[in-house]
């Protein structure tokens, strides 16, 4: 019997006392696996990084890079993978950029975003203008299903059809991903929940779980090893 591969579309052949034929090859069933982790708040993986720089080529992609038609090298070390938005959970193809070194530490998502007269923001300047205000807040309406509308390094709103928006932190904690509710909008305003969500992405950077936090707040516990947040901040 003969089918084709879901990867490649390659045709293959597989005996009737076998299962329906899905792939080629075990390559091609390992690319297919990890085509399927390019989505929000996946953990960026080397074999996506792998998978990226082949399907792309190992050249950068900036238009302003300093080689003429962008940095080309025989060395995958020599370029790096730019989330576009800041936000490293974001892992949609959209979202990355492959970009030698030079190029990637001009934009403002390097490092701590880094800038200065001899490496100047010379792209990306509207790095965050898809990013949520009050103005687009108000102007949300419910649709027949629930949805999200996303703010930036995780944060985002979610829509009811009853009309109710809460905001969500989403983050990736020891590979697996979770959320964290953090309130209803109005009551909790853009600004505060800007604020909430920073203070929950620098517990998580400081490897305390914020959703494992809030349990243990409601139990009474707290974290000694992290002074830099008192028992009620947690």
């Amino acid at each position: 019997m003969k089918a084709n591969c879901k990867n490649c579309g390659s045709e293959i052949e597989y005996r009737d006392s076998q299962s329906a034929g899905t792939f080629c090859s075990n390559t091609c069933q390992g690319e297919m696996t990890v085509r399927r982790k390019f989505v929000y708040g996946s953990y960026f993986s080397p074999a996506m990084r792998r998978y990226l720089l082949k399907a792309r080529g190992l050249q950068c992609q900036s238009l302003t890079c300093h080689a003429p038609y962008g940095y080309v090298d025989t060395n995958p070390r020599a370029f790096q993978i730019d989330h576009v938005n800041g936000d490293r959970e974001d892992n949609r193809h959209h979202n990355l950029k492959v970009l030698c070194a030079i190029c990637h530490c001009k934009t403002p998502t390097w490092g701590n975003g880094n800038a200065s007269k001899d490496f100047p923001v010379t792209e990306n300047k509207q790095i965050r203008s898809d990013i949520l205000s009050v103005k687009k807040i108000e102007a949300i309406k419910p649709r027949d299903k629930v949805y999200k509308v996303y703010d930036r390094r995780g944060l985002y709103l979610q829509i009811y059809p009853s009309g109710k928006l809460s905001w969500y932190y989403k983050y990736v904690f020891n590979k697996k991903e979770k959320r964290y509710w953090i309130g209803e909008y109005p009551d909790v305003s853009l600004q505060e929940a800007r604020d909430k969500n920073n203070h929950l992405r620098l517990q998580k950077n400081h490897g305390i779980d914020p959703c494992q936090a809030k349990k243990n707040r409601i139990m009474g516990i707290y974290f000694p090893e992290f002074p830099t947040l008192k028992r009620s901040q947690i």
